[in-house]
């Protein structure tokens, strides 16, 4: 059975005291969304633990903005902001998972989120594929910016992980309170190009809130045959980041590549950087063969 959704939507949502419920979809052929989201949240004036997204599928493919999203909700004219952990998002599909696009300035994605002014945890994103494939500004997103902390991302594929032009982080964002998450890949290959990133951080201030406080997350990337990082787009180079920004509370992640062979070019980087009195995290690379010009692209020094 194939499955198709176009301007629609599936919501398991807590308005008062007690636990969201759980959204579960399962298909034994395609599930395909387009302009389309699935939402678990703990909304304003909510108290409970969000409910979970899961995703059973042979394929999965999200686009024209389409969504899976588990969040905690800020506050919301009289009601305050929601307390309780964000819900996790876990999709197991045997072929490939695409997501790509946009529609209207909303990218395709999967999130998981706690807003400005909540207590609680953000939920986990875990995708276990065939392969899987980001692109055209579409993103994995797991973040906080309340009290607590952000959720890990997790990538199993059998096969190959490609991202063009898209990205997959988390981050402890401005006001947020709480350590960041980790970017986990395992897969045979893995390219970044035009633009794509993996990359946590802690969150410098905004024009609305203060700088982040919290460790950023750490990047651990296992993988059996090539790591291809090349290219850029719109200035922003491909590559694998973990930073502490201006006037955060935090110590930087590691970077931890395990791969057979190692590319990368066209000004792409590695970087582990902070600033001011933070501590860096590491990089660590094993592979049996690489390319690149280390002396360019990798930076683990602090900039002050």
């Amino acid at each position: 059975m194939w499955v198709w959704v176009q301007c629609a939507y599936l919501e398991a949502s807590t308005f008062g005291q007690g636990n969201a419920g759980n959204v579960t979809v399962q298909t034994r052929d395609a599930l395909d969304l387009a302009d389309a989201y699935i939402l678990s949240r703990v909304s304003a004036g909510g108290i409970g633990k969000g409910g979970n997204i899961d995703i059973n599928a042979a394929t999965l493919s999200l686009i024209d903005g389409a969504q899976l999203q588990t969040r905690t909700s800020e506050a919301s004219g009289n009601q305050p902001a929601g307390r309780g952990d964000a819900g996790n998002v876990n999709v197991n599909v045997t072929g490939i998972v695409d997501i790509a696009g946009e529609k209207n300035g909303f990218p395709s994605g999967i999130r998981s989120q706690v807003n400005t002014g909540t207590v609680g945890n953000g939920g986990n994103i875990t995708i276990d594929s065939g392969s899987f494939s980001l692109r055209d500004r579409a993103y994995l997103e797991a973040s906080t910016f309340g009290q607590g902390n952000a959720g890990n991302v997790t990538v199993l594929a059998q096969d190959a992980v490609s991202l063009a032009d898209s990205s997959i982080f988390s981050t402890v964002e401005s006001g947020g309170v709480g350590k960041g998450g980790n970017i986990d890949i395992n897969a045979a290959t893995l390219s970044l190009i035009d633009g794509a990133t993996l990359q946590t951080a802690t969150r410098r201030a905004s024009a609305t809130a203060p700088a982040g406080q919290g460790d950023a997350g750490n990047v651990n990337v296992n993988i059996t045959g090539i790591v291809d990082i090349a290219g850029e787009k719109n200035v922003t180079p491909s590559g694998i980041f973990s930073f502490v920004d201006t006037g955060t509370v935090g110590n930087g992640g590691n970077i931890t590549i395990n791969s057979g062979s190692f590319s990368l070019r066209d000004q792409t980087q590695l970087e582990a950087t902070r600033w001011g009195t933070n501590t860096k995290g590491e990089i660590v690379l094993t592979a049996n063969a690489s390319t690149g010009t280390p002396h360019r692209n990798w930076q683990q020094s602090p900039v002050t």
